[in-house]
């Protein structure tokens, strides 16, 4: 996946999120993933699976 592409997914789910909650944590609980892997995939390291990426937007 372009590190644009996940650079605007991450910016739009910040955007989209309450002050008080944190990124990284609600991530990781909405897509049932270990700390590691989110911020593999935050780093662009891995890409979001399709799975990953419809439930994104849908919470």
């Amino acid at each position: 996946m372009n590190k644009e592409v996940v650079n605007s997914l991450v910016h739009r789910i910040k955007s989209a999120l309450p002050e008080n909650v944190k990124m990284p944590h609600y991530r990781m609980d909405l897509l049932s993933l270990v700390r590691k892997a989110l911020y593999c995939r935050l780093r662009g390291k891995t890409t979001f699976n399709l799975n990953e990426i419809i439930l994104i937007p849908k919470a």
